[in-house]
Protein backbone atom coordinates (compact mmCIF):
# COMPACT_ATOMS: atom_id res chain seq x y z
CA UNK A 1 0.00 0.00 0.00
CA UNK A 2 2.81 2.40 0.88
CA UNK A 3 4.58 1.58 -2.42
CA UNK A 4 1.37 2.35 -4.37
CA UNK A 5 1.01 5.74 -2.60
CA UNK A 6 4.66 6.62 -3.42
CA UNK A 7 4.12 5.76 -7.10
CA UNK A 8 0.98 7.90 -7.17
CA UNK A 9 2.80 10.78 -5.44
CA UNK A 10 5.69 10.49 -7.90
CA UNK A 11 3.31 10.43 -10.87
CA UNK A 12 1.44 13.50 -9.59
CA UNK A 13 4.72 15.34 -8.92
CA UNK A 14 5.92 14.52 -12.45
CA UNK A 15 2.71 15.76 -14.06
CA UNK A 16 2.74 18.96 -11.99
CA UNK A 17 6.42 19.57 -12.81
CA UNK A 18 5.82 19.12 -16.53
CA UNK A 19 2.78 21.38 -16.42
CA UNK A 20 4.75 24.08 -14.64
CA UNK A 21 7.65 23.71 -17.08
CA UNK A 22 5.53 23.91 -20.23
CA UNK A 23 3.34 26.63 -18.76
CA UNK A 24 6.40 28.72 -17.90
CA UNK A 25 7.90 28.08 -21.34
CA UNK A 26 4.74 29.27 -23.05
CA UNK A 27 4.56 32.34 -20.85
CA UNK A 28 8.17 33.28 -21.59
CA UNK A 29 8.02 32.57 -25.32
CA UNK A 30 4.53 33.94 -25.85
CA UNK A 31 2.41 32.90 -28.75
CA UNK A 32 3.18 33.82 -32.32
CA UNK A 33 0.25 35.38 -34.14
CA UNK A 34 -1.01 33.61 -37.24
CA UNK A 35 0.54 35.06 -40.40
CA UNK A 36 -1.83 36.86 -42.74
CA UNK A 37 -1.28 35.26 -46.13
CA UNK A 38 -2.44 36.94 -49.32
CA UNK A 39 -4.74 35.22 -51.82
CA UNK A 40 -1.87 34.61 -54.28
CA UNK A 41 0.62 33.41 -51.65
CA UNK A 42 1.95 29.86 -51.91
CA UNK A 43 1.64 28.53 -48.35
CA UNK A 44 2.63 25.33 -46.63
CA UNK A 45 -0.20 23.20 -45.32
CA UNK A 46 1.49 22.02 -42.11
CA UNK A 47 1.76 24.09 -38.97
CA UNK A 48 2.68 27.69 -39.69
CA UNK A 49 6.20 27.65 -41.12
CA UNK A 50 6.38 23.87 -41.53
CA UNK A 51 6.04 21.73 -44.60
CA UNK A 52 4.44 18.33 -44.56
CA UNK A 53 6.20 15.15 -45.72
CA UNK A 54 3.88 15.10 -48.74
CA UNK A 55 4.89 18.65 -49.71
CA UNK A 56 8.56 17.69 -49.48
CA UNK A 57 8.25 14.38 -51.36
CA UNK A 58 5.94 15.72 -54.09
CA UNK A 59 8.26 18.57 -55.05
CA UNK A 60 5.75 21.24 -53.99
CA UNK A 61 8.22 22.70 -51.50
CA UNK A 62 10.76 23.32 -54.31
CA UNK A 63 8.62 26.28 -55.42
CA UNK A 64 9.21 27.95 -52.06
CA UNK A 65 6.59 29.47 -49.81
CA UNK A 66 5.82 33.15 -49.58
CA UNK A 67 3.15 33.80 -46.97
CA UNK A 68 3.33 37.42 -45.88
CA UNK A 69 6.32 38.09 -48.16
CA UNK A 70 6.63 40.36 -51.14
CA UNK A 71 9.58 40.53 -53.52
CA UNK A 72 10.79 44.12 -53.58
CA UNK A 73 13.84 43.55 -55.76
CA UNK A 74 16.74 41.19 -56.18
CA UNK A 75 20.45 41.21 -56.88
CA UNK A 76 21.40 38.37 -59.18
CA UNK A 77 25.18 38.75 -59.29
CA UNK A 78 27.14 35.68 -60.29
CA UNK A 79 25.26 33.25 -58.13
CA UNK A 80 25.40 31.99 -54.58
CA UNK A 81 24.30 29.02 -52.52
CA UNK A 82 22.18 29.14 -49.39
CA UNK A 83 25.05 28.21 -47.07
CA UNK A 84 27.05 31.32 -48.03
CA UNK A 85 25.00 33.97 -46.26
CA UNK A 86 23.47 36.37 -46.44
CA UNK A 87 24.31 38.50 -43.45
CA UNK A 88 23.44 42.16 -43.00
CA UNK A 89 24.85 45.31 -41.43
CA UNK A 90 23.66 48.91 -41.84
CA UNK A 91 22.83 49.37 -45.52
CA UNK A 92 24.87 46.40 -46.75
CA UNK A 93 24.11 42.76 -47.42
CA UNK A 94 26.95 40.27 -47.67
CA UNK A 95 26.96 36.86 -49.31
CA UNK A 96 29.57 34.63 -50.84
CA UNK A 97 29.45 33.78 -54.51
CA UNK A 98 29.28 30.26 -55.82
CA UNK A 99 33.07 29.75 -56.09
CA UNK A 100 33.00 29.01 -59.81
CA UNK A 101 36.33 29.35 -61.67
CA UNK A 102 34.55 31.23 -64.49
CA UNK A 103 33.41 34.05 -62.19
CA UNK A 104 34.73 37.55 -62.65
CA UNK A 105 34.18 38.35 -58.96
CA UNK A 106 34.79 35.43 -56.57
CA UNK A 107 34.45 35.81 -52.83
CA UNK A 108 32.02 37.85 -50.76
CA UNK A 109 29.93 40.43 -52.56
CA UNK A 110 28.96 43.57 -50.62
CA UNK A 111 25.56 44.70 -51.86
CA UNK A 112 24.44 48.28 -51.26
CA UNK A 113 20.78 48.03 -50.28
CA UNK A 114 20.27 51.68 -49.30
CA UNK A 115 17.82 51.84 -52.22
CA UNK A 116 15.89 48.58 -51.65
CA UNK A 117 14.38 48.64 -55.13
CA UNK A 118 17.79 48.96 -56.79
CA UNK A 119 20.46 46.93 -54.96
CA UNK A 120 23.97 47.30 -56.38
CA UNK A 121 27.27 45.52 -55.83
CA UNK A 122 29.49 47.90 -53.87
CA UNK A 123 32.65 45.78 -53.76
CA UNK A 124 33.92 42.22 -53.61
CA UNK A 125 35.97 40.81 -50.74
CA UNK A 126 38.38 38.13 -51.91
CA UNK A 127 41.75 39.21 -50.51
CA UNK A 128 41.89 36.50 -47.81
CA UNK A 129 41.25 32.76 -48.11
CA UNK A 130 38.32 33.11 -45.70
CA UNK A 131 36.57 35.81 -47.73
CA UNK A 132 37.31 33.96 -50.97
CA UNK A 133 35.50 30.85 -49.70
CA UNK A 134 33.66 31.34 -46.37
CA UNK A 135 31.01 28.66 -46.93
CA UNK A 136 28.71 28.73 -43.83
CA UNK A 137 30.78 31.07 -41.66
CA UNK A 138 29.90 34.58 -42.89
CA UNK A 139 28.52 36.67 -40.00
CA UNK A 140 28.10 40.35 -39.22
CA UNK A 141 28.16 41.56 -35.62
CA UNK A 142 26.00 44.68 -35.56
CA UNK A 143 27.06 45.79 -32.08
CA UNK A 144 30.77 45.75 -32.89
CA UNK A 145 30.52 46.60 -36.58
CA UNK A 146 32.49 43.54 -37.67
CA UNK A 147 32.19 41.14 -40.57
CA UNK A 148 33.74 37.74 -39.87
CA UNK A 149 34.38 34.64 -41.93
CA UNK A 150 36.28 31.42 -41.43
CA UNK A 151 38.08 29.77 -44.32
CA UNK A 152 36.27 26.69 -45.61
CA UNK A 153 38.50 23.74 -44.65
CA UNK A 154 41.20 26.17 -43.53
CA UNK A 155 42.63 28.06 -40.60
CA UNK A 156 42.20 31.77 -41.26
CA UNK A 157 39.52 33.87 -39.58
CA UNK A 158 39.63 37.53 -40.64
CA UNK A 159 37.58 40.23 -39.02
CA UNK A 160 36.78 43.28 -41.09
CA UNK A 161 35.14 46.49 -40.05
CA UNK A 162 31.81 46.84 -41.80
CA UNK A 163 31.48 50.09 -43.72
CA UNK A 164 29.22 52.55 -41.86
CA UNK A 165 27.34 53.25 -45.09
CA UNK A 166 27.01 51.23 -48.23
CA UNK A 167 28.44 54.02 -50.38
CA UNK A 168 31.89 53.53 -48.88
CA UNK A 169 34.01 51.38 -51.16
CA UNK A 170 36.30 48.91 -49.38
Amino acid sequence: MIKHERVNALAIATVVSLALFFGASAAVAGSVPQAKCGPADHTESGLQGQTTPLERSSGDSERGYNCNLELVSQFQGEGAVSQNGPTYFNQCAYFATNNNPLQQHPGVVVVDVSDPENPQASTYLDDTPAMANPHETLRAHVGRGLLAAGENNGRTLPFMTCPPTASIRL
